[in-house]
């Protein structure tokens, strides 16, 4: 029998398989008996879907699961209500999951050996954003550290190209109208957005200069973690991203 903590992981999981036959950025349903397995009572999986909508905001309910509806209208003319729960992944979710998958209770729970992270300090990836873990951890680990950067160069832009349609961060504050909240005070707003503007930049400059050569220069674990920092930040501060009318 699952405990809370192993509930949470199958239902996230539930959802990350679901999503995968669902066209790229629909709604989807998810079915109590076919894709959750009957592992919940019906008061559990308002509990999580609430959790997920309202505590973590990285689902949206569009559609509320009625299994005695369905079974009411099994027989009946017309279109029945199908039982689903039908949800919409919002953008905070892909770094939500990533987080739990993180946890060595998520490791275990999907049967993988948990390795211990390194000892605290400058090369402790746990630390920086987690789609930056997720892609360069093991790249780090192998002690493949220009590919490693080059990785983290390529998360940005990707995330870049998401928010706006341009990759590059002149671009995507200019043509694509980006905007990132979390400025210290309203008047200081414009001095904020013009700095993670030049991080992005900077980070395209590094990048378009250690991909011009098959020695990127990187050989020192040091320097290579403090490339990563500077794409984590860019990536922490991108979460806070809108795209202004």
């Amino acid at each position: 029998m699952m405990n809370g903590k192993q509930k949470l992981y199958f239902f996230l999981n539930a959802i990350d398989d679901a999503r995968v036959l669902a066209p790229s950025g629909q709604p989807f349903k998810i079915h109590a008996t076919h894709d959750l397995k009957k592992n919940y009572r019906e008061t559990e999986l308002d509990q999580l879907f609430t959790k997920l909508e309202k505590d973590e905001q990285v689902i949206k309910v569009l559609k509320i699961g009625d299994r005695r509806k369905e079974i009411e209208n099994m027989y009946a003319l017309g279109e029945p209500d199908d039982g689903c729960w039908h949800i919409e992944l919002l953008p905070a979710f892909d770094n939500y999951f990533l987080k739990i998958q993180n946890e060595p209770e998520y490791q275990e729970f999907m049967g993988r050996k948990v390795t211990p992270l390194k000892a605290a300090g400058i090369h402790d990836l746990s630390l920086l954003h987690p789609i930056i873990f997720s892609k360069c951890q093991s790249l780090f680990e192998k002690t493949e550290y220009p590919e490693t950067v080059e990785k983290g160069f390529k998360v940005v832009r990707d995330r870049l190209r998401k928010l706006t349609g341009y990759e590059t961060g002149s671009e995507a504050f200019g043509k694509g109208k980006l905007h990132i909240k979390g400025a210290a005070a309203q008047n200081v707003d414009l001095d904020f957005n013009e700095g993670v503007k030049f991080l992005t930049m900077a980070i395209d400059k590094f990048r378009n200069e250690k991909s011009h050569t098959s020695d990127a220069k990187i050989d020192d674990p040091k320097r290579a973690y403090e490339y990563l920092t500077l794409n984590s930040l860019a990536m922490n501060l991108l979460d806070q991203a809108e795209i202004l009318k």
